[in-house]
């Protein structure tokens, strides 16, 4: 740091402590004999910013006085400005920057760091969104006293202006994601959740699914908002056809996802009609309602377990029994130890009736622990509910027949990659899993099966075509999979289905050419369609990346890629797999619930769109994306898919067939949020 330099002092002006001086008689100087004052040189230290000049005191040295507390310091000559520095630094009645904290400027002085007050509010809701944090966070005493500390510069932003801050983010990331969604060529998806408040008011969740530019599967919160009753098909319809009108989305609609419930079939049927007046909707709306195949799937195994054993009833009661009282699960505990048991995370759990998944893991957490519960029937008087051998044993069948099923279910909530064109594989996996269990020798997993395949057939004896077309695009089964698989269920039916099929994906197809008016010039013929659906994934230049893949695709068959970005992207579920087998409902937490519904709808939006596989370009709370995460329990990639493709064929059609399927997977792998089209 510079040190300014001492001013000059006249020589005759100086005094020696030591000197004898005599004081003479004070005569008056003339004008033109004061020698010329000399200009001082400036003060280029900044910590005269804090101090005033006051001039010599009693001992003739120059003074200055802090500004702050008004304390004087010797300056001049040897003295510098160290000690002044000092004082600053701990004077509480100035605002001081250290030197760490300053700048230097050209000129080559240090100045003080200027802190952007707009680039920190935006910083602060960026924080609150992204860690779920309250909005009263910015009042906190400890908070505010922390920043203070750091940086006194700092204003902090009080509630009022954090919520005002968070909606003018949602509103900037809104305008983003509508120009997004205006550019691709594609269509949306939707799916609707209906959330509940602890006050039991309603809100309704509407989330829009599509394929973007760099072709990846896209979730997004089109709206939030709050759902007075009554809960009809015609109020419900009306909210969701205003929100399309919002995002300017009411003529990119493809298809709708919904759960089992009459509310919903009457206002998805409303929403059609709507749509349909002004032709939004391809041919007609007969593809738009896709029902939600969790729901089927949990609907079709409830009615299966209605016919449970014995065994599933002494399970529940022993573990109803163990898991109220702390006495008796340490007791428990002590008869897992003995039994030469290890005491993991899993635990015993208690089933929730209306949900199966909860029976599934209740029996298999049981089961792991069979050998305490028969250790705790010996020494426990009271315990009246043990199983016998033969009922532990038929609750292993039980749970073998039903681990298929909680697999599928995980497997078709993914969110992060394409469902649809896993839909017919695994509801025909289904179906011929029931169709072998009707002979099975246990009479409880034989009339489970019979009381599930007609709840099975009343919901998917005919399978949904739209996302039949979902295995056709998919190179790794095509139409030549659909063919082999109904002719396993039905050889009489299997080539009349497959030939109305075909016709249904031609219809939609024309659809698309008949709308696509850009590539009108060049149209593809129905030849070269029907050629891309059955050529090889095999390719004389072989793909590098999938996107590269992708857009080769897309310039190929403009058409094709398009109908197959819309399709792809359907999901099968209206729900991901972590909260498929959840036994609680959607239900807001009170925190939540006592904040408006104005303050709140932004904010849950912001909060679910923080998604970890944003880049770090889109980690400024970039688009609202999506309020599901990756499945945790099983990921399918396409060599998996394609190996169990083979192994099938090796069965019907011999090695050559196997060897040809093999050949397609080409060692692709399905990257988490990838869409790939492969050899469509």
């Amino acid at each position: 740091m510079e040190t300014p330099s001492p001013s000059v002092i006249n020589a005759s002006n100086v005094i020696d402590d030591g000197d004898d001086i005599e004081i003479l008689e004070k005569k008056p100087i003339e004008k033109e004999c004061e020698p010329p004052k000399k200009r001082g040189k400036k003060e280029t230290s900044n910590v005269w910013n804090f101090f005033k000049k006051i001039g010599k005191g009693a001992d003739g040295i120059q003074r200055a006085a802090c500004i702050g507390c008004k304390q004087e310091f010797k300056t001049r000559g040897t003295y510098g400005t160290s000690h002044l520095h000092r004082h600053v630094s701990s004077c509480n009645f100035v605002s001081y920057h250290d030197v760490s904290q300053m700048l230097i400027n050209q000129e080559g002085k240090l100045k003080s760091k200027k802190i952007d007050q707009q680039l920190s509010r935006q910083l602060c809701a960026e924080a609150i969104i992204e860690h779920d944090l309250p909005y009263s966070f910015v009042d906190y005493k400890g908070i505010r006293k922390w920043i203070k500390y750091l940086n006194p510069d700092v204003i902090m932003p009080s509630r009022n202006t954090v919520v005002s801050d968070v909606k003018k983010i949602y509103e900037k990331e809104k305008e983003k994601l509508k120009e997004e969604m205006a550019r691709i060529p594609n269509r949306v998806c939707l799916t609707s959740d209906v959330w509940t408040a602890c006050t039991s008011e309603g809100y309704i969740c509407l989330i829009a699914h599509f394929v973007d530019e760099n072709w990846k599967l896209r979730s997004i919160i089109l709206k939030f908002c709050r759902m007075p009753p009554p809960h009809t098909g015609v109020e419900l319809s009306n909210t969701i056809l205003n929100c399309l009108k919002e995002w300017s989305l009411e003529k990119k609609v493809f298809s709708f996802t919904l759960d089992n419930a009459s509310s919903n079939d009457n206002m998805q049927d409303i929403l059609k009609r709507q749509l349909c007046l002004n032709e939004d909707l391809l041919c007609d709306g007969d593809y738009f309602h896709i029902r939600c195949s969790a729901h089927i799937l949990n609907l079709i195994v409830q009615e299966g377990l209605k016919v449970a054993s014995d065994a599933l009833h002494k399970i529940r009661e022993s573990v109803k029994y163990v898991k109220p009282s702390d006495g008796r699960m340490q007791k428990f505990d002590d008869c897992v130890r003995e039994s030469g048991g290890v005491e993991t995370g899993l635990g015993v759990r208690l089933d929730v009736t209306t949900r199966w998944n909860s029976t599934y893991l209740m029996i298999e957490s049981a089961l792991h622990y069979q050998k305490a519960f028969t250790r705790l029937n010996l020494i426990d008087r009271n315990y009246k509910y043990c199983p016998s051998v033969e009922e532990w044993r038929r609750a292993t069948k039980m749970r073998e027949f039903l681990e298929p099923f909680f697999e599928t279910t995980n497997l078709i909530s993914g969110s992060k990659y394409p469902t649809s064109n896993l839909y017919f594989k695994q509801v025909w996996k289904i179906e011929c899993m029931l169709n072998a269990s009707l002979t099975n020798e246990d009479e409880v997993i034989r009339d489970m099966a019979h009381r599930m395949k007609v709840k099975f057939d009343k919901y998917w004896s005919e399978y949904s075509e739209v996302l039949d077309f979902g295995a056709i695009l998919d190179p790794r089964s095509k139409l030549e999979f659909l063919q082999f698989c109904y002719s396993e269920i039905d050889p009489l039916t299997s080539e009349v289905k497959v030939q109305n099929v075909r016709m249904k994906l031609y219809k939609l197809y024309k659809q698309y050419e008949k709308r696509d008016e850009e590539s009108s010039s060049t149209p593809q013929s129905q030849l070269g369609f029907v050629g891309s659906l059955k050529s090889t994934a095999g390719s004389e230049n072989p793909i590098k990346t999938d996107n590269v893949f992708c857009k080769d695709v897309q310039k190929r068959f403009p058409h094709l890629s398009i109908m197959a970005r819309d399709v792809l992207s359907i999901p099968i579920t209206t729900v991901a797999s972590e909260s498929a087998f959840s036994i609680g409902a959607r239900v807001l937490t009170k925190y939540r619930s006592s904040i408006l519904p104005e303050k709140f709808i932004g904010r849950f939006s912001l909060s679910r769109s923080t998604s970890r596989t944003l880049s770090s370009t889109d980690k400024s709370l970039g688009a609202i994306v999506s309020l599901h995460q990756i499945s945790r329990r099983r990921r399918l990639n396409a060599a998996d898919l394609a190996r169990e493709n083979a192994e099938v064929l090796w069965e019907s059609e011999g090695e050559e067939a196997s060897a040809a399927a093999e050949e397609e997977v080409f060692g692709l792998e399905v990257s988490e949020g990838n869409l790939l089209l492969y050899s469509v």
